[in-house]
């Protein structure tokens, strides 16, 4: 049970890993949405098919909604090319019943367009909230996503 944190929640026994820092070549970000979420670390994997994003985050208090992340794949040229927006869900499911300051590995995999590929250019990410249409600002900021990394597909 080394690792392994157990929780009572709405009846039923649910067991996940900490990964706290376990992500191999992530990128530290420390980023703080809302006063809400908080995305510790990234990590980038692509190929011809798929780009795979991993993030370590938390939430920093019970959270009433889930929230989704928007990840927008912009060429060089500052166009918007494609978009793999997503729920982050974890052992725990919905970003709702996490657990504050519990670190969770989230995981999504985009599928990439063939009009995409031979191409380049950045990835910006958020949180926001469908209902509401409103978008998280980075803690200190005005803005409402940060660039996460350059992408290039062969």
């Amino acid at each position: 049970w080394d690792g392994l944190q157990l929780l009572n929640l709405s009846s039923s026994l649910i067991k996940y890993p900490d990964f706290s820092g376990i992500i191999s070549g992530s990128v530290p970000l420390n980023l703080v949405f809302g006063d809400l979420i908080q995305v510790n670390s990234f990590a980038l994997s692509q190929d011809q098919e798929k780009i795979q994003l991993f993030f370590d985050m938390q939430t920093l208090k019970k959270l009433e909604k889930d929230y989704y992340f928007f990840v927008h794949f912009y060429n060089e040229e500052g166009s918007l090319l494609f978009q793999g927006d997503f729920l982050p869900a974890g052992a725990l499911g919905a970003i709702r019943n996490w657990v504050p300051f519990k670190t969770v590995l989230v995981e999504n995999t985009i599928p990439v367009p063939e009009s995409a590929r031979g191409k380049k250019g950045k990835i910006r990410v958020g949180i926001w909230h469908p209902l509401d249409g409103k978008n998280l600002r980075l803690k200190g900021s005005e803005e409402t996503y940060f660039i996460l990394s350059d992408w290039e597909i062969p």
